[in-house]
Order: structure tokens, then sequence, then C-alpha cells
């Protein structure tokens, strides 16, 4: 394992398709990322634009500029996650966010309210290239009744975008997309195949099947790391609003969300 993130979400009010202007509030987010041997982390720049080859060249490959922990404070200090509004939203290609109403989403990042959350940082091999996939997804809710818990933990999705990828792989546990959103109608199958094909492979020690699998070289590569060359990796975290569990049950939900990456070969 070559980094692991550990999230902590502190969510309010109501998670629901059909009540679109309720709106879920974080109150603190938590997020320590930690790797080892070659793979170092870098948060990206946010409140400058985010960094680029172009113009910050020589600070991206410079390994000093490096750590192999990002406290949350260092977090923190580029994405003020404190007054996220979130909202149930979708998506049919991983990158363009919608609501209900077909009005865009708006990420929540830095600091300013919007429908998910955002963030990028950039990851660096030395001496060596590598593969490199997500590991360990690890949602859950500490919500006393255990169904309004299951569906706090199967409504929430994660993607990982870096330049390798034409669309993201999205992660979840429960790719359940047969919600009746009106009497008689349910999604359109195009896009229900859509959001399923989006859905990737990531390593993880017990197996979920079709969304994760204990071989590591089965899990889908997210990055092909050059030795000493920097990629952008952007990570989005939001509510499936198509998802069966996201509806009006889901009450005052806490959660946490974590998510690791590892190497999956040396070139």
């Amino acid at each position: 394992m070559v980094a692991v993130f550990a999230f902590i979400t502190m969510i309010g009010t109501t998670y629901a398709w059909f009540t679109i202007g309720q709106s879920a509030s974080v109150t603190n987010v938590e997020l320590t990322i930690q790797t080892a041997t070659s793979l170092m982390i870098l948060m990206d720049d946010e409140d400058d634009g985010g960094y680029n080859m172009v113009d910050d060249e020589t600070f991206l490959l410079n390994p000093a500029n490096y750590v192999t922990i990002l406290s949350n404070a260092n977090i923190l200090s580029e994405y003020l996650f404190t007054s996220i509004v979130m909202e149930p939203v979708t998506t049919e290609n991983g990158l363009d966010m919608i609501r209900q109403d077909l009005i865009t989403a708006a990420s929540a990042s830095p600091a300013v309210p919007g429908q998910y959350i955002q963030f990028s940082l950039w990851i660096l091999s030395q001496d060596k290239g590598v593969t490199v996939a997500t590991m360990d997804l690890d949602i859950a809710s500490d919500i006393d009744n255990t169904d309004q818990q299951d569906a706090v933990v199967d409504s929430i999705r994660l993607s990982v975008k870096t330049a390798d990828l034409l669309t993201p792989y999205i992660y979840g546990y429960d790719k359940d997309y047969d919600y009746q959103y009106t009497a008689g109608t349910t999604i359109d199958s195009d896009v229900k195949d859509d959001l399923i094909a989006l859905h990737g492979l990531y390593y993880a020690n017990a197996t979920v099947a079709n969304q994760c699998t204990d071989v590591l070289d089965d899990a889908h590569t997210i990055a092909t790391l050059a030795a000493d060359v920097p990629e952008k990796v952007t990570v989005r975290i939001w509510i499936e609003g198509w998802d069966y569990e996201s509806n009006n049950n889901i009450l005052n939900a806490t959660f946490t969300i974590g998510f690791g990456f590892i190497v999956k070969a040396v070139l």
C-alpha cells in the first residue's frame, strides 16, 4: 500500500432525490494521506487555480516539495471543507455532475458551497515507473437504524480521475439504479447502463462482486507514472441521486469514507 486516505464527514438534514431543496451540510472533514516506498503526495494549490506542468514544472518535479504524510491541517490549508452544502446528483460520463432538474451541479472546492466534494493532489513516484490502482474503499455510517445505515453507505459514490483516464472510474458499494422517482417511471435504461459501466474494480482484501477484487492485477489502473514525473489526481465524493437508497429515510446521516492507492506493478 502506498497511499491511504481517511475521510470523516459529518452530514446533517436530509439526503433525498425527491426533496432536492433540503440539503446536507458538512460540518467536519478529517483527511490524512499517508505514503510509503517511492510514492509521494502534494496537495494541489486550489486557491491559485491549481498547479500545471507549464507554469509550475520546476516546482512539481522537485521531490523536496512532496511529503509522505499530509496532515488534516495541511489539507485544510487548501480545502476548507467547513461550509459545504451537498445535494443528490448524478452523472452520465463521470465528469459532469447534474441535479435532478438537469441544472449543472457545483463542486464545493475549495470553500464554496456546492452539491459535491472535489479536491486534487499530485502523485510522484521516485526512481522507478509504476502502475497505480485504488484500494480498500471504506464507507461506514453510525446511524442507529441498520437499514438507514445501509442506505447511507449504499448511496455514496467516489470517483478518481487522472490524465490517463478519458472518464473517471466510479466506486461504490451498491450499483442499484432501479429507483422509481415517479409512479410507473424508472431511470432511463441507457443512463443506467452508462452509470454501471463507469464503475471500476478496486483492490481490497475482501471482495464485493463486480466492484472490487482481491487479485491486485485485476484492479483497474488509474495512473501509469513515469519515474520522477508527477500526475494530477482529481477526487469527487457525492450522493448518487439515482441510487435506490437515496431517499427521505436518510436523516441526520453521519458517514466516514476512506480509500487508498496501491502500486500494481513496477515498470
